[in-house]
């Protein structure tokens, strides 16, 4: 399991989140 990847997605969804 990647942990890194789903940190990674987690981050550009909160980005995406606070962006929007």
């Amino acid at each position: 399991v990647d942990w890194m990847y789903f940190l990674a997605f987690f981050m550009v969804s909160s980005g995406i989140i606070i962006f929007s």
